[in-house]
């Protein structure tokens, strides 16, 4: 189970009321502290005689918060509620809250005697102190005596109805929790159509511009850029089908790898070459760089990689103007496995803390992210290749995507 806090479960509310009707019942105090020890609610029943003489001592409140400590770590530690005498003369009480053994926080109090005063005990406690005796024997005359066995009794039952109510709200958190997850993801699907349909809109329109400003122009002159940005955009098109068709089988679970023997630079080249008149356009160039030590072929799944970093080339083309993309390919040698790393880096904008912070996010819970169309798939096919993604930035410099996949170098004489 992963980690949740207290409150996550029940309402402080619900707690303050829970702990004020247990003091009424029992005349003993009580207080509600989460994992960490800290309170999360009122005191209840509190005396006088700890709360305005002992805890307000430098040293009273010191020995006050060690027996609180080590009482509570005695409780974790049996999974039950304990009984303790503090050493101020009184019993206290500890009752974990747990639920799926995970420990949540504990009910504190207690606050009793169990036996009658021992005068020259309370007098010496309150000189230790630098309390008033008179006053201070006054206090613990005020506070109630009950039996040892009640105060077990009381705590106990506490216990039991921490341990009912938190398994009560932990249902109704995990149901709460998977409700969540399914809106959420029925909103990323609606979100993706939405998106796809403006994206093949937009592409297509492109299309049609490009193709009507060939047919109105007299001269021809550059027929041929113009025929390949008319390519390109077509390409795009089609990239943008093949995304909703991945993001299909993707979220229909028949996601597969189709592991070769590859060339890694034919790979980079190709990716260049395919949005080479794109970062023309925008004043850009693209530029390659490949570590000597680099291997020729690896084993994997070069489509799959070819489609990872065309995400990033283009990300890096549109925050970018009158500069340079620049993909770098190196690897190291890990256990059996090549780590291949792929930097795509540009000199444009820059992203900001906040975008910085939302990119990194993405690539570890892509789930609660909202992306364009094709980037949806990125985490999951990094995560099925077992790649991962780094993100540094720095604005009005730059952004680098350092791509990580680990593939098995091949001996080859190519």
């Amino acid at each position: 189970m992963h980690e949740i806090l207290l409150t996550d479960l029940i309402d402080v509310q619900v707690l303050q009321r829970i702990q004020n009707g247990f003091s009424r019942f029992t005349g003993m105090a009580s207080l509600t502290t989460d994992a960490n020890g800290n309170p999360v609610t009122e005191g209840s029943g509190f005396t006088d005689f700890c709360m305005k003489y002992t805890r307000t001592t430098e040293k009273g409140l010191a020995r006050c918060i060690e027996c609180d400590k080590k009482s509570g770590l005695l409780a974790l530690e049996r999974g039950k509620s304990v009984v303790y005498n503090c050493h101020a003369g009184l019993v206290d009480y500890a009752a974990p809250i747990m639920v799926e053994e995970q420990y949540l926080g504990s009910f504190l109090g207690g606050q009793v005697r169990t036996a009658p005063v021992v005068e020259e005990e309370v007098r010496n406690t309150a000189r230790d102190l630098g309390i008033d005796e008179e006053e201070y024997l006054e206090a613990i005359y005020k506070t109630k005596q009950i039996t040892y066995e009640q105060v077990e009794q009381a705590a106990e039952f506490l216990s039991e109805i921490a341990a009912v109510l938190s398994e009560m709200a932990y249902k109704s958190y995990v149901a709460l929790q998977q409700s969540q997850q399914l809106e959420r993801a029925a909103r990323s699907h609606n979100d993706f159509i939405v998106e796809m349909n403006v994206s093949m809109r937009q592409r297509v329109q492109e299309w049609i511009d490009l193709a009507q400003e060939m047919l109105e122009e007299e001269q021809q002159d550059n027929i041929s850029e113009r025929l390949e940005n008319l390519m390109e955009k077509g390409r795009e098109f089609m990239t943008t089908i093949d995304d909703t068709v991945e993001y299909s089988k993707i979220t229909g679970g028949e996601i597969e790898l189709n592991e070769k023997e590859y060339n890694i630079r034919d790979v980079i080249k190709s990716v260049r070459h395919s949005y080479k008149s794109e970062a023309r356009e925008k004043g850009n160039e693209i530029k390659l760089e490949f570590a000597e030590d680099l291997p020729v072929v690896l084993l994997g799944d070069a489509g799959r990689i070819r489609q990872v970093v065309c995400r990033f080339v283009r990300s890096c083309i549109r925050n970018t103007e009158n500069g340079e993309i620049i993909i770098r390919v190196y690897g190291s040698k890990k256990s059996y496995a090549t780590k291949t790393v792929i930097e795509v880096a540009d000199t444009g904008k820059g992203l900001s803390e906040s975008e910085l912070m939302v990119m990194r996010e993405f690539f570890t819970d892509w789930s609660t992210r909202e992306a364009g169309v094709g980037n949806t798939v990125l985490p999951i096919l990094l995560a099925e290749m077992s790649g991962t993604v780094e993100v540094d930035s720095v604005q009005g410099e730059g952004t680098v995507y350092r791509i990580s996949i680990p593939q098995l170098a091949v001996e080859s004489d190519r």
